[in-house]
């Protein structure tokens, strides 16, 4: 049984829903939004951290693997052309506006320096690949050049051979007279004889000087005849940003703790 004063409070939250049913239905709405936002922003930092967590690992592993790539200040060019690019995307400038709030401002401008580095690196890596490319399309058009002209040696080559009206004319010029018929028919036979084994224009002979000519050529330049032009900048700028990567110390920074911890953190 309800008490007197129960009742009318009763009656009071009855008139209370039904005069304000339609301001509460919008805070109850406005309060799910606004909770739902703060869900959201928080999976979101929690997926940032975890990004860029598997991306520093990945860098600092593969910073370490370059520096393996320089020997006594000398390129490994093989290693730098085989390479993959440091990196697809800075998710650091990405989600970095996140994590503001949660590092001091050195921790911050240590991951900046980082991404920074990183960034020097792979420009002088894309530098190196593009100047090997270059070397090879250069290497290409030296070849090209010289297997025209080894073909148009064999073509004046082989057409410089006598035709047969030319040694019957110079045959006239030089027999004799009073040589028999008989003696310059055997004579004209064997001179055909030998002209119809060097035609004018043998296509076997053709290649075979020309194959010859270029398997030399493709020896001579497989030995390093072309210089390929490495700047020694491209190294000491690699080598600079590689020390600095290392002076970091980022794996055992302050930064790398608190992105570790919101990545771990449950949504």
């Amino acid at each position: 049984m309800l008490l007197k004063g129960d009742s009318a409070m009763l009656e009071l939250l009855k008139d209370f829903w039904f005069t304000n049913w339609v301001n509460v239905l919008l805070i109850m709405v406005g309060g799910s939004a606004i909770v739902l936002y703060v869900v959201q922003e928080r999976r979101r930092k929690t997926e940032a951290a975890s990004l860029l967590v598997l991306q520093i690992d990945e860098l600092l592993d593969r910073i370490r693997e370059f520096s393996t790539y320089i020997t006594d200040g000398q390129l490994n060019a093989t290693a730098f052309y085989e390479s993959l690019p440091l990196f697809e995307e800075n998710y650091w400038n990405k989600y970095k506006h996140f994590f503001v709030k949660n590092m001091d401002s050195a921790s911050y401008a240590s991951l900046n320096q980082l991404y920074n580095y990183a960034s020097e690196i792979q420009e002088q890596q894309q530098l190196m690949k593009n100047l090997q490319k270059n070397s090879f399309f250069q290497t290409q058009g030296v070849c090209t050049q010289l297997e025209t002209q080894f073909i148009l040696n064999g073509l004046n080559w082989t057409g410089n051979s006598p035709t047969q009206q030319m040694v019957s004319n110079a045959m006239n010029d030089v027999i004799p007279e009073g040589i028999s018929e008989k003696s310059r028919q055997t004579l004209n036979s064997i001179v055909q004889q030998v002209l119809a084994t060097n035609p004018q224009l043998d296509m076997n002979q053709f290649w075979s000087m020309f194959n010859q000519q270029q398997e030399r050529m493709k020896g001579i330049i497989n030995q390093g005849v072309l210089t390929t032009y490495i700047p020694r900048q491209i190294g000491l700028s690699l080598e600079k940003a590689i020390q600095e990567t290392a002076m970091l110390g980022i794996a055992g920074g302050e930064a790398y703790r608190v992105l570790k911890k919101f990545a771990k953190r449950k949504l």
